[in-house]
């Protein structure tokens, strides 16, 4: 469906050539959900900029349905559409049913079929009850529903979504979540960037993880965690509070990624090294609990990586 070949964009100005992808390779299949993960400035948006024919590549190439997207990019757009994240691409002043009616327009959807598309879409992504609002008293996480029914117009066989749960509350990410599965249910294939490590282990068949305009490795969730634990450990260790000397040494000796206080007692939950030694610390505190590693766990052990090999 996809095909990514040694794909390069540099950004040009007077001063200085920023490269914002360098030299990335990789196929999307067909009906997954793909996941783009990194953090700010990796490379992400880029990248789906290009594969959504927004943006020309500097040097490789990128076909879509077996069409090179920088030469026949008029053959391309009909058959793939985008989900903006945020409140960029609405019109407050329009109703959900105006706004829905003149992208069906936009969109050369026939005239009489736009009545029954437009209250399809709204009940999909539940805001038929919402259709006589205007969009400006939207809640943010309506607003992301209305991105989506826009993106559904056109009946796309691949949307592109970027950064799609940005500022929604817990509920509205769980909707929007919801309505991706969904639509990959219905056949579409979902590119999704997203810098939320747990948002993309919910929902991504695959995930390529781009740091620096690089891809640093892809494959299935699962696998990315099994192969990160063949070196890395995680575990809860709880400590008396109190136990300055012994939480310091923790501090200095592995990665904390969280601290919790309970009645008394400090959580630490820490990765570290399978090679590192664990004998002072299981010793001296009340218990030690191996966790299944995280997908953040296994980012950030990459991203590490990444920087002692540049040093």
């Amino acid at each position: 469906m996809i095909i990514v070949e040694n794909l390069i964009r540099i950004y040009k100005n007077s001063k200085v050539n920023s490269i914002a992808l360098n030299d990335i390779s990789f196929q999307v299949r067909s009906g997954e959900v793909f996941g783009i993960l990194g953090p700010n400035g990796a490379g992400k948006t880029t990248l789906i900029k290009i594969l959504s024919t927004m943006l020309l590549p500097t040097e490789g190439f990128v076909k879509l349905f077996e069409t090179d997207i920088s030469k026949y990019p008029e053959k391309i757009r009909p058959k793939i559409n985008f989900v903006y994240g945020g409140e960029k691409g609405v019109y407050g002043r329009l109703t959900a049913s105006e706004y829905i009616e003149y992208f069906s327009i936009l969109y050369n959807v026939p005239s009489k079929e736009i009545s029954s598309r437009k209250k399809m879409l709204l009940e999909k992504v539940g805001l038929q009850g919402a259709k006589e609002k205007k969009i400006h008293t939207f809640s943010k996480g309506m607003i992301e529903r209305l991105h989506l029914a826009r993106a559904l117009i056109n009946k796309p066989k691949i949307i592109f979504f970027d950064e799609p749960t940005v500022g929604l509350d817990p509920e509205g990410s769980r909707m929007l979540k919801k309505l991706i599965r969904e639509i990959k249910e219905d056949g579409v294939t979902v590119i999704l960037t997203t810098h939320h490590m747990q948002e993309a282990d919910e929902l991504c068949d695959r995930i390529a993880f781009i740091n620096k305009g690089k891809i640093i490795d892809i494959d299935y969730p699962s696998q990315l965690k099994y192969k990160a634990s063949q070196s890395i450990v995680r575990y809860d260790i709880s400590i008396e509070i109190g136990k300055e000397e012994l939480k310091e040494y923790i501090y200095e000796q592995y990665d904390v990624v969280k601290t919790e206080m309970l009645d008394g007692i400090m959580l630490l939950t820490v990765v570290l090294d399978k090679k590192d030694c664990i004998k002072k610390v299981k010793d001296n505190c009340l218990s030690m609990v191996y966790k299944e590693l995280t997908l953040e766990d296994v980012y950030m052990t990459y991203l590490s990586d990444r920087e002692e090999n540049n040093r």
